[in-house]
């Protein structure tokens, strides 16, 4: 299944959409990255131009991540060097992101200084 069937699969809530973004970080650091200490969807969110931040959407986002082939470690560390790829899906009111959106959206991720 490609990105673009993601969307058939799932409906929003009534008057919602969903907003797919796929992330990716590598190990910058000499040591390997525990899973502790990795940015996970927890680190993420999605700003709007009022500075409202909003949550993943757990499930949605899971689908989505096996759909897009994401390659974010679960249960083992993260050498150096290493790059991995993780997706996470929002859901948002149309009428913030419909024909009339406010420039501004943001997405934030909490990381510290040893990941990019």
């Amino acid at each position: 299944m490609g990105k673009n069937d993601f969307i058939g699969t799932l409906q929003p809530a009534e008057g919602g959409l969903y907003v797919c973004v796929e992330w990716e970080y590598k190990n910058i650091s000499k040591e390997p990255l525990t899973v502790w200490s990795m940015p996970d969807n927890t680190n993420i969110v999605l700003q709007d131009p009022n500075g409202v931040k909003y949550s993943y959407d757990i499930a949605t986002s899971g689908l989505f991540a096996g759909q897009v082939g994401v390659t974010g470690k679960i249960l083992s560390n993260l050498n150096p060097g290493l790059k991995v790829t993780q997706a996470v899906v929002f859901e948002v009111a149309v009428e913030m992101l419909g024909e009339n959106v406010q420039p501004g959206w943001k997405v934030l991720i909490d990381t510290d200084r040893d990941i990019s």
